[in-house]
């Protein structure tokens, strides 16, 4: 079974089951409302994987999370980049490690 990690700001972070193959966003309204999901691809672990979010976090000022943030720099940084001034991401975070979206 993959696994979720959910990163919620202030909070600790908190690792629970989810499927290997997702097809909806539903078990994400818990953490983030319907309509609000954006879906990144991020570097964790040296593999790429899904990251769940709120698409408008900054814009309804939701509080910076930064264990996601960094998360969402990782790839940027393992080519030589600088993240100054790259985006963040802002409120509650979900990283699904070996899950499939269909």
């Amino acid at each position: 079974m993959a696994k979720m990690i959910v990163m919620i700001p202030g909070e600790p972070t908190t690792t629970r089951d989810c499927p290997d193959v997702l097809r909806s966003f539903d078990i994400f309204h818990e953490w983030l409302p319907v309509g609000y999901v954006e879906r990144v691809i991020v570097l964790h672990e040296g593999k790429r994987q899904n990251m769940f979010v709120h698409e408008e976090g900054a814009l309804v000022g939701l509080p910076e999370n930064p264990a996601a943030t960094e998360i969402y720099h990782a790839a940027t940084k393992a080519r030589g980049h600088s993240t100054a001034g790259a985006p963040k991401i802002y409120g509650p975070a979900l990283l699904c490690v070996g899950a499939v979206l269909q």
